[in-house]
């Protein structure tokens, strides 16, 4: 049997219950509205783990690539160079470098081929920009093309060697995507005034 002072406190409860509810829902909101980055970083990673010649996924500045012996090569790294924000929509240029370790087998003079060379930098060149293809290809007709588009027909990558501390080799470029700008002038407040 309640008393007045459990209902009391049962109300109480009620209200703070519900009012986390509205928060929550709030919160989901806004989330749903800004989540632009998450969105476009998410599918942009989750495509290129999905490939065979990436084995992890990092992002930040170029300084913040994981280079210790630790790091699980071939190795994709992204980073978002800017962000142009219109009406309707949001262009970000993605920065992404595809790289592997460069590994220089130590074979006698004769048996140097002077094409190939005594490495491995055509083999990470050639699997590394597949990468690259495969993001590019997606982006035009494929998974991806749903929900970021496109802005550039081309897609331009720059081949890199010794870059890095430990001898890294593979490919950098720029990708110019455009999203949908999902917070619109009814979104800003009590007043709608953005």
């Amino acid at each position: 049997m309640y008393t007045g002072h459990s209902l009391y406190l049962n109300s109480k409860k009620i209200k703070i219950e519900s009012r986390s509810l509205l928060l929550n829902e709030l919160k989901i909101k806004i989330n749903t509205m800004t989540n632009n980055v998450y969105k476009l970083l998410d599918d942009v990673k989750d495509f290129i783990r999905s490939g065979d010649f990436t084995n992890t996924v990092s992002f930040g500045d170029i300084t913040d690539v994981d280079l210790d012996k630790t790091t699980i090569f071939p190795l994709a790294h992204m980073n978002i160079e800017n962000a142009v924000i219109n009406e309707a929509t949001i262009e970000f240029n993605l920065n992404i470098l595809c790289m592997d370790i460069l590994d220089e087998n130590n074979l006698q003079v004769d048996e140097y081929d002077y094409f190939y060379g005594n490495g491995n930098l055509q083999d990470i060149l050639n699997n590394q920009l597949s990468v690259l293809q495969r993001i590019h290809a997606n982006l035009s007709r494929g998974s991806l093309r749903d929900s970021l588009l496109q802005t550039d027909e081309s897609l331009t990558a720059e081949p890199f060697k010794d870059r890095f501390a430990n001898t890294l080799a593979g490919w950098s470029c720029t990708l110019s995507l455009v999203v949908p700008n999902e917070v619109t002038k009814g979104d800003g407040g009590e007043d709608d005034d953005c």
